[in-house]
């Protein structure tokens, strides 16, 4: 079951979870209680979206004291808008996971969702398709102009793709980074799109880190279960977007969406000033650019209490400008360690970006152990510990060994599950020999 208390900090549009029946009570001030309608498995992501009623551009501010410093929550929310876009050429890669975990519903989502990111191409633009799984293989060599005949070719070889094998991801992001087109003027997008059944992150934070170049990464969440931390943080790194899509149902609105953003963004250029203090350390420190209906963060910390905030950039070629009283902040719990697990993040970015200012990993590590601990929150470092007081049996009493079965993601193919690991990849190795894709 679950129990959230929602405080947005504006007049809500819609509030709902697609995946899940819930229970909305509203409160006082904007603010409501969410519970599940029923109890049930735990066997898909709980999403909940909501949106702002008025269409200006929204900000929440929040406030909490904390072991006397000031800690405050920034949320800004561009609008939904249809203002005229630039048209730019684009060179997008698309990264499509193939591994035995995509089988069944993930991959007809997946399949979905490539077609329409390849139909949504200009004529003058250009792409490439790059499959994986223990292995992967591009689409071509090099990318290709997507003329409407290239799309269908393309669009044939993708609807004969079958999910078999593991799941490697490095050597396919490795392949798709270390490729660039030399052709500055372009923008190149790489559009990753997988279930998230991926372990080694860090190694994935570290190839991105130093080899992103132009590219600007975006992760596509496919099914029931992604690995959530995973896709959010790589795109991060890779300065794009993460999107998840959990309903075969949602693929068609969810894509359009990408691609909608992903051709203009918003606000670019993102900074904020405190006229007002110095003595002030936020996060994240480079701020991203913003996506029309898309909501970033900027966590706060003050030793004084700030009076206000200026956020500046540019929408297409225009200056913008946002000035935020802090005066009005409401005071919540949980702000400052929002802070701490946004400095965390900033400071673990440091262990695969290269070292970029010298710091000792030593140095990096007892950082985010002092934090961690300062604020009592788990890191990668540090742990919270529950203690049973009253023993649950007889100390004298035997134990016994019992199978428990495990739940798979909804979705999941639980005939897969039952290969042996030759047999996973003899399915691997003839799937990357059908004839469209081995051009």
């Amino acid at each position: 079951n679950i129990e959230i208390k929602l405080s947005p900090g504006f007049e809500l549009n819609s509030l709902e979870s697609p995946f899940h029946k819930i229970t909305v009570h509203e409160q006082s001030n904007n603010q409501f209680v969410i519970n599940l309608t029923d109890a049930v498995p735990a066997n898909r992501d709980f999403v909940l979206r909501w949106e702002p009623k008025d269409t200006k551009t929204q900000a929440s501010l929040f406030k909490e004291i904390y072991d006397d410093k000031n800690h405050y929550l920034v949320t800004l929310t561009p609008p939904k808008t249809k203002s005229k876009k630039i048209s730019l050429d684009r060179e997008v890669i698309f990264i499509q996971d193939i591994s035995g975990s995509m089988k069944g519903e993930s991959l007809k989502q997946a399949i979905i969702g490539l077609e329409m990111g390849l139909k949504s191409l200009k004529s003058n633009d250009y792409f490439n398709i790059i499959i994986f799984n223990n292995d992967y293989i591009p689409y071509a060599n090099t990318p290709i102009q997507a003329t409407s005949l290239e799309i269908n070719k393309a669009i044939s070889a993708i609807r004969e793709l079958k999910a078999s094998g593991g799941t490697d991801v490095f050597p396919a992001l490795d392949y798709a980074l270390s490729n660039q087109s030399p052709d500055s003027s372009r923008l190149r997008q790489v559009i990753f799109l997988t279930d998230g059944d991926v372990g080694n992150e860090i190694n994935l934070f570290n190839l991105v880190s130093k080899k992103l170049g132009k590219s600007r990464l975006f992760t596509v969440g496919i099914g029931s279960a992604p690995n959530g931390y995973f896709m959010k943080k790589i795109a991060e790194t890779g300065r794009g977007e993460n999107v998840f899509i959990g309903s075969v149902y949602e693929v068609a609105q969810r894509m359009r969406e990408l691609f909608a953003k992903i051709e203009s963004p918003a606000i670019t250029n993102l900074k904020i000033t405190f006229p007002d203090n110095k003595d002030i350390e936020y996060y994240p420190k480079v701020l991203p650019d913003v996506y029309n209906g898309s909501p970033f963060e900027v966590s706060i910390r003050s030793k004084d209490e700030i009076k206000s905030a200026v956020l500046t950039g540019k929408r297409g070629d225009q200056h913008w400008e946002v000035r935020m009283p802090f005066s009005v902040a409401g005071g919540h719990t949980g702000v400052a360690k929002l802070w701490a697990r946004a400095k965390i993040a900033a400071i673990e970015a440091e262990r695969f970006s290269a070292n970029s200012n010298n710091r000792p990993i030593k140095d990096i590590d007892m950082e985010i152990l002092n934090t961690a601990l300062g604020y009592k929150i788990m890191s990668r470092l540090s742990s919270l510990v529950a203690v049973a007081v009253k023993p649950d049996r007889p100390l004298s009493s035997r134990l016994f060994p019992k199978h428990v079965a495990l739940s798979l993601p909804d979705g999941w193919d639980p005939q897969f599950f039952k290969l042996g690991e030759d047999e996973k990849r003899r399915g691997f190795i003839s799937n990357l020999l059908y004839r469209p894709i081995n051009r």
